[in-house]
């Protein structure tokens, strides 16, 4: 049950609740009257990022990894995830610590089990700041208040950027010119038949300055060895197609 907004937590532990309760997957349940509560509680309780990661379809329920220096850190695995196991994560700082002043904790990413090789989006919660992009062997420095305060942040793993795709500025080439070129180890012995031959190296003719590879449209008819070719568009990766003899 949440009680943010009720008298007795003060404004830290009121986000701590939120924070802890959003990253455990609990019920968030509340037991007061957002029409009579300050601002700044209603404010943490209508927070939609935290939210979210408690809503995560994910469904995972994150847990403690760790103590350092009256710091603890709790972690859960969340949307969206890139590939088969690049998770994004909601990581929560929670200060134990009753006595001093805001504490400066830096962590490691890595060290925290985050090892996505492109890195991760970083964003403050609570604050709605962006932070920056990190990798896993970065370190990712945040301040927690004394007295149960928390810092909350989204590591989101980042996607690979999609391949570009450039169309081309104008249509391939036609030509009308037709040339003899030798295809070797090709038996052409069939009439009336027709052939595509792609060579591993294709030649090059030279349009507007340029060398450029075609496709080749073979007729068979009354040729053996020497096919006469015609060139009928550009192709951008020629590829070796072998065919067995024509038969008569």
């Amino acid at each position: 049950m949440l009680v943010i907004g009720n008298f007795g937590l003060s404004y830290d532990q009121s986000k701590a609740q939120m924070a802890l309760w959003a990253i455990m997957a609990a019920p968030l349940l509340m037991s007061n009257d957002l029409r009579r509560m300050r601002p700044e509680f209603k404010q943490i309780l209508q927070n939609r990022a935290i939210i979210a990661v408690n809503q995560d379809p994910l469904g995972i329920m994150g847990r403690k990894i760790r103590v350092e220096d009256g710091v603890e850190t709790w972690i859960r695995p969340v949307t969206p995830v890139v590939g088969v196991s690049g998770y994004s994560y909601a990581v929560v700082f929670f200060n134990r610590n009753i006595m001093g002043t805001t504490r400066e904790h830096i962590t490691q990413l890595r060290t925290l089990g985050l090892f996505h090789p492109l890195g991760y989006r970083v964003t403050d919660l609570f604050e709605n700041r962006f932070s920056g992009v990190y990798l896993p062997d970065d370190y990712l420095a945040v301040r927690v208040n004394p007295a149960g305060g928390v810092t909350m942040v989204k590591a989101e793993a980042v996607a690979p950027a999609p391949p570009v795709r450039r169309p081309f500025s104008a249509p391939p080439p036609r030509f009308s010119q037709r040339q003899e070129l030798p295809v070797a180890g090709i038996a052409m012995t069939g009439r009336n038949a027709q052939l595509t031959v792609i060579p591993t190296l294709a030649p090059q003719r030279t349009v507007n300055g340029i060398g450029v590879p075609f496709d080749y449209i073979v007729g068979t008819e009354g040729l053996r060895r020497r096919l006469r070719v015609h060139a009928l568009r550009s192709t951008p990766s020629p590829r070796s197609i072998h065919r067995p003899p024509l038969s008569t």
